[in-house]
């Protein structure tokens, strides 16, 4: 995931964000990747995860740094199991207020009765055009890698194209891809290329 944001994206900005009864910004919005592994080896385990706070925690620091809608941006959450009932209550509530223009993938580890009970962050992922992924422990307990390199093919490399004009021909590159339909504020996606 990382290598692939470090070749396509590298002026990009990125944060990490650990949530639990509090949310806590380990990286905050830099380019520099070499942090970010760092800190990735540094996350300590906390007390719960709390995914309505980090969603909270995420929306307000896109709002922050990238204004109201934060169009384009992605956030990425992982998850341990299902919500309890109360936290699903509360997505419940908040998933309609988040920004439309964002899209959210969530990673959830867990059994095989706890990703049945992942509904929730289904909804909020098919809400915002992205993407719901599951890994079950201990079975799949190699397969975060894969799942992570799946999340980095589908919506972190750049569509290539053909840009035809009568004889004149030029290769194009447009990030993020049009083909996602991620929504962009309002405007419309380019058209005239072909893939």
């Amino acid at each position: 995931f990382l290598q692939g944001r470090e070749r396509w994206q590298k002026l990009e900005p990125i944060c990490l964000v650990t949530m639990s009864s509090t949310c806590r910004i380990l990286v905050p919005f830099e380019t520099d990747h070499k942090t970010l592994r760092t800190a990735l080896y540094d996350i300590a385990l906390e007390d719960t995860a709390s995914v309505t706070s980090g969603l909270s925690a995420a929306c307000s620091l896109l709002q922050e740094q990238f204004g109201t809608d934060a169009a384009g941006c992605q956030v990425v959450l992982v998850v341990d199991g299902a919500p309890s009932f109360t936290e699903a209550e509360q997505l419940e509530t908040i998933i309609p207020l988040l920004p439309r223009a964002v899209v959210f993938h969530i990673l959830a580890m867990g059994t095989e009765s706890e990703i049945a009970h992942c509904d929730i962050y289904k909804t909020l992922t098919s809400r915002s055009k992205g993407s719901f992924t599951h890994v079950r422990i201990p079975q799949d307990a190699g397969a975060y890698k894969s799942a992570f390199a799946g999340l980095a093919a589908r919506f972190y490399q750049p569509w290539k194209g053909q840009l035809v004009c009568g004889h004149i021909q030029a290769p194009v590159m447009l990030y993020p891809d049009p083909n996602l339909g991620i929504e962009m504020g309002g405007g419309a996606g380019p058209d005239g290329g072909s893939g």
